[in-house]
């Protein structure tokens, strides 16, 4: 009988020691999947946060690259620069040809052997909007002064060449200027002796 009891017994402590361990073992199998559920979820936060700093990071590098590229540049160039001021507009306009001018250019394309150009002051010319200019050409000694005599006393006629010469040029003046100087017009041609008492017209134009 006391056999029976003890054998009882020891059944007994033999059960509850399995219960305990098994009791441990589930605990520990819940706590290994507690941490391991918590180190699960935390790492889709630590990756949202690294997508969400390679969004940044891309949309920062994306406003440099446009802010430097050559298209923003020279929009910003073109926004930068003024436009011309409105007196500087009238300024250029208002430009007129002087007789200095005319002068100048004469004598370069125009060259008399023995004379030289003058030029009258502009007369203007409110119904055409333009400048009337006369040209003289003006002998530099006695010698071109016979030519012009022989030729009013008929001693020279226009086919000698010193005089032919002179009745062209005054021609091309005429005609070419006005296309050089949009703003000039020349209504006559005379060739003037260095006493300035003899003169001849050489052209007129009278439109």
């Amino acid at each position: 009988m006391k056999k029976l009891i003890i054998a009882g017994i020891l059944l007994l402590f033999a059960f509850t020691g399995c219960t305990n361990n098994q009791t441990t073992k589930e605990s520990d199998s819940v706590n290994s999947i507690s941490v391991e559920s918590s180190s699960s979820t935390k790492e889709p936060e630590t990756t949202k946060e690294s997508e969400s700093k390679k969004i940044v990071e891309k949309n920062e590098s994306t406003e440099d690259k446009v802010q430097n590229s050559p298209e923003s540049n020279e929009k910003n160039n073109i926004t930068q620069q003024s436009p011309p001021k409105t007196s500087e507009i009238e300024s250029e306009s208002s430009t007129e040809t002087s007789k200095e001018d005319l002068c100048k250019y004469l004598e370069s394309k125009y060259p008399v052997e023995n004379a030289h150009y003058e030029v009258s002051d502009p007369s203007f010319n409110n119904a055409l909007q333009r400048n009337d200019f006369d040209i003289y050409i003006i002998s530099n000694n006695e010698t071109m002064d016979t030519y012009i005599t022989g030729l009013k006393d008929g001693t020279y006629t226009t086919d000698d060449p010193i005089i032919h010469n002179i009745f062209n040029v005054a021609g091309e003046i005429i005609e070419v200027l006005p296309q050089e100087f949009n703003d000039v017009h020349i209504y006559l041609v005379s060739w003037i002796g260095q006493n300035r008492e003899n003169n001849i017209l050489l052209i007129q134009d009278y439109s």
